[in-house]
């Protein structure tokens, strides 16, 4: 599990899918805007003397980042992380994949679908039979691939126990989840929420029940241990708080790091932090009791 000491590092916003539940604002992921590799530099020492430990590279789609994306994933591993890169599973570069097996770093992969027409649905872009033989070769070679079933109602669930049997085909560490939250840009992408995603055979479990008070990092006030950094170079406890400790274009990180001390103090999602309207909506503060 990666959840307790993380850094979510979102290198790029820019996607070559257009999901309908995406959280990202649809104009975000049309243009493109990434993190330069000196300053994704710069963040990962950073977050190191913070004494992160997981690094989950993610987007937009990361495989849009170009072949810079193998220096980053250098980086990770000199200093230490255990890495991990979040796709949409459509880009195939077999130089990437080498580096991630030298640099040991592990890849979950998000199925929508079980066909080329659910997946044209929920994706925009047929984009199905390349899904399928990113994940043939992917599961070739010596990286760990996890696949996360993602049941959207009214698009996918009709197929859920074949988007799993495919899933498993790939790998045993499967997981279905769904929607829980709305879009940054309004849109309410909760509509697709299915109110019990569970196929036959399989667990779910809510992300609250991941939780373990023990791991989290002091500078973390989210109960699944996590601080986000966007494309836009913004730091905050989550995607979804629109309260920022800062930018890392605009201020130097020992300003940073002294407004994440400021604001945290294990007072997870405390009710005067700023952007939060109180407890968060998705895991509530009470997980942690």
């Amino acid at each position: 599990m990666l959840y307790g000491r993380d850094l979510e590092l979102e290198i790029i916003s820019t996607c070559n899918f257009d999901c309908k539940q995406c959280y990202l604002p649809r104009s975000w992921r049309k243009r493109l805007q990434k993190l330069p590799l000196k300053k994704v530099k710069e963040i990962l020492k950073f977050v190191e003397e913070l004494g992160i430990d997981n690094i989950v590279v993610t987007g937009g789609e990361p495989f849009l980042y170009g072949r810079e994306l193998i220096e980053i994933l250098k980086t990770c591993r000199r200093l230490g992380f255990y890495t991990r890169i979040n796709s949409n599973g459509s880009i195939i570069d077999e130089e990437i994949f080498s580096a991630m097996e030298k640099y040991n770093v592990g890849i979950r992969v998000s199925l929508y679908g079980a066909s080329e027409e659910t997946y044209e649905k929920v994706t925009g872009v047929r984009a199905f039979k390349k899904v399928v033989n990113f994940l043939s070769k992917i599961s070739k070679r010596n990286i760990f691939l996890s696949i996360g079933v993602v049941l959207l109602k009214g698009l996918n669930e009709h197929e859920a126990r074949k988007m799993v049997d495919l899933a498993h085909n790939f790998t045993k560490y499967v997981d279905v989840y769904d929607i829980f939250f709305d879009s940054l840009d309004g849109r309410p992408t909760r509509e697709y929420t299915l109110p019990n995603p569970v196929v036959e055979g399989e667990t779910w479990q809510p992300p609250t029940s991941m939780v373990k008070r023990e791991i989290l990092h002091p500078l973390a006030p989210c109960p699944l241990g996590a601080i986000y950094i966007s494309s836009r170079g913004d730091v905050r406890p989550c995607v979804f708080v629109g309260f920022s400790y800062g930018n890392v274009f605009r201020d130097d990180f020992e300003k940073i790091k002294k407004r994440m001390q400021q604001y945290n103090l294990r007072k997870v999602l405390s009710p005067n932090l700023p952007g939060t309207g109180g407890l968060c909506n998705y895991f509530p503060a009470r997980v942690l009791d």
